[in-house]
């Protein structure tokens, strides 16, 4: 059946059936081809390169094109807002799992659980809540109908992370991690953190398509289609615990001191303090200051011995197993699912492990937080890459969770 990708522009008159005559752009994902694309859009390719001003057929992952306005998709019904909602109902119960794969039906996270509910009605919304906020078209709270999406930001930093299903006035279906899959009255928390309803576009499948690898969603960065752990930078982006370089994540670049402080804050959702000028090389004006200083004040930081707190230094692996086995401390964990069975000493290199960060390391081994390198040594003087810091803090958020 025919699968409708939503992108940030795809309005036009497809709000209400029959064609659509806005032009509207589609953003090319990993395993796409020119003729696949102008496939999906039962338009030719031809029409796609004129529109684009393209001279070739080649085309490259993260590349937005517009799809002219020719596109039209005939006799195309909407699916009602009940519909969406009934899908949703049928997944009450399933529990919440941080960054659960979009494949899996029986735990979800906000955004795969809303994209499973849309996609069974033979919408692709984007994987990550704050690309589903740029699909369709903004509404109002007061505009809102059953089967529109609610974005919130929950951690109050100017970015989306939470998105449900919108059913009546102070109700939705949304799956967090208070409690899984639920009806929730939206007063008591969510109201407060509300941020934008958007009404996305509703046809029924009417033709064939094959869902392919094209539909998966690559995310913001161009940079990460072979990495280890896409995944898991995507889902923290998503969060707002991450931030690229434009459309790079630099995921082979070390980790800094400053980034990984303002990643563990943004993790752990702290509140900003007064900076007191603790580091002679950090100023009150410096735009890290409040969150490196609250971040201080926990203690899973410290300066160097010369009154420094060196923020562009790279982290050592010893020293963000450090910094990671005290935010488990602040955010608090059951340590009843440490592993006992494991220890440092199953490193090649545990010896080398400096005595200060001994304990640190050995509670994230038992915690199944790091596991080491290829060769079985874990490097403890070697340099945290980005990557690896996401890995970190991911696996202290789902333990945590």
């Amino acid at each position: 059946m025919k699968k409708l990708i939503i992108t940030t522009s795809l309005v036009g008159t497809l709000l209400f059936g029959g064609q659509a005559h806005a032009d509207s752009t589609y953003i090319v994902r990993s395993g796409d081809t020119l003729s696949g694309i102008a496939k999906t859009y039962q338009i030719s390719v031809d029409s796609i390169l004129q529109a684009n001003k393209l001279s070739s057929t080649n085309i490259f992952v993260g590349q937005t094109l517009t799809i002219p306005s020719d596109l039209e998709i005939p006799g195309v019904p909407l699916v009602e807002g009940s519909t969406i909602i009934k899908t949703g109902e049928q997944y009450l119960g399933a529990r919440y799992l941080f960054g659960a794969s979009e494949t899996r039906t029986d735990a979800f996270d906000c955004s795969s659980f809303t994209m499973r509910v849309f996609l069974e009605n033979g919408i692709i919304l984007p994987r990550m809540s704050k690309d589903q906020a740029k699909a369709g078209k903004e509404i109002s709270l007061s505009e809102a109908k059953p089967g529109d999406l609610l974005f919130f930001d929950t951690n109050r930093n100017g970015q989306i992370n939470h998105v449900g299903i919108y059913v009546s006035p102070n109700k939705m279906i949304n799956s967090a991690s208070s409690t899984g899959v639920a009806y929730v009255d939206t007063k008591a928390y969510w109201n407060a953190r509300f941020v934008k309803a958007v009404r996305v576009l509703l046809p029924q499948p009417n033709t064939q398509y094959a869902m392919t690898a094209a539909n998966v969603y690559e995310g913001p960065f161009r940079d990460i289609s072979n990495i280890w752990n896409k995944e898991q930078i995507l889902y923290l982006y998503d969060a707002g615990i991450i931030q690229g370089s434009g459309d790079q994540f630099l995921p082979n670049a070390q980790t800094s001191r400053v980034q990984l402080a303002v990643m563990l804050f943004r993790a752990l959702q702290l509140e900003e303090t007064a900076y007191d000028g603790r580091f002679s090389d950090v100023s009150s004006s410096d735009w890290y200051s409040g969150q490196l200083m609250t971040i201080a004040e926990t203690g899973m930081i410290k300066g160097e011995a010369n009154g420094t707190f060196n923020p562009n230094g790279s982290v050592t692996r010893a020293q963000a197993a450090k910094m990671i086995e005290g935010a488990l401390k602040v955010k608090g964990f059951d340590e009843s699912k440490l592993d006992a069975t494991k220890s440092i000493n199953q490193f090649s290199d545990y010896s080398r492990i400096p005595t200060w960060s001994i304990e640190s390391v050995d509670i994230l081994v038992k915690a199944d937080v790091i596991s080491g390198k290829a060769d079985g040594s874990f490097d403890p003087n070697g340099n945290l890459t980005r990557a690896q810091m996401v890995k970190l803090i991911y696996k202290m958020l789902e333990l945590t969770n």
